[in-house]
């Protein structure tokens, strides 16, 4: 089961958009979502809720199954190895109420959501390439310590416009992936999630020069692949 899972997933896999695996049409990991409004900004929060599973991915690896528990406990195991990881990363959208098999609620993804930037990874094996999938989690947690906001219970942490889009999921990524830039897709889809996290870590260095804080400085960038900071867009509920 879990030989057939990995499979799909590799046929599946996204680089360009997702870096890893897609959410739709395949798995990834609910957080519950909170937040606190502080003026222009807001610190979303998030813990870590479920496993979400489609039913097609399930269909295509377990065609005979009388229940999902076999196909969960695959992906569970996936992880546990090392064969897949998680990614937390902020999003551009807000999650769109639904409901598990059991009736209980989770926030979905929705299908034009794009990655805002990385947050951090809860597995006990390293990101694939840590220097371009450096999450700004810890960036993130030490500005709302030093800006005094209230803490709540949370796992992920992000700080976003008032009024803006945003969640907070976990992506899964393959260990074992193609990262040679012989492979002219690699070196565009490395740029896009280098680009995408330096430019969340401007707005967040931003936000410190209003509130009197320190810059935080670090590199964000792979050693073979030049730097570019587009501006980061937030969008607003419709």
């Amino acid at each position: 089961m879990a030989a057939r899972l990995l499979l799909a997933l590799y046929a599946g896999q996204d680089l360009d958009r997702w870096y890893g695996i897609p959410p739709h049409g395949f798995s990834w990991n609910s957080y519950k979502l909170q937040e606190t409004i502080y003026g222009q900004y807001r610190v979303l929060r998030g813990e870590s809720n479920s496993i979400v599973g489609d039913h097609d991915l399930f269909d295509r690896v377990d065609s005979g199954r009388t229940n999902n528990d076999a196909c969960f406990t695959a992906i569970k195991a996936l992880l546990s190895a090392g064969f897949v990881y998680e990614m937390v990363a902020l999003l551009n959208r807000n999650p769109i109420p639904a409901k598990f098999s059991n009736g209980n609620p989770y926030g979905n993804i929705p299908n034009d959501a794009e990655i805002l930037c990385d947050l951090g990874s809860p597995s006990q094996f390293e990101p694939v390439q840590p220097e371009i999938e450096q999450g700004l989690g810890v960036d993130y947690l030490d500005t709302v310590k030093a800006l005094h906001w209230e803490e709540h219970p949370y796992d992920y942490l992000a700080i976003v416009p008032t009024g803006s889009q945003a969640m907070i999921a976990g992506l899964y990524r393959l260990r074992f992936r193609v990262t040679n830039h012989d492979n002219a897709f690699i070196e565009v889809a490395e740029r896009t999630r280098l680009d995408a996290n330096a430019t969340a870590l401007k707005m967040l260095n931003y936000i410190r020069k209003t509130r009197n804080l320190e810059r935080i400085t670090r590199t964000l960038q792979s050693s073979s692949i030049p730097l570019q900071s587009p501006s980061m867009i937030f969008n607003s509920p419709q």
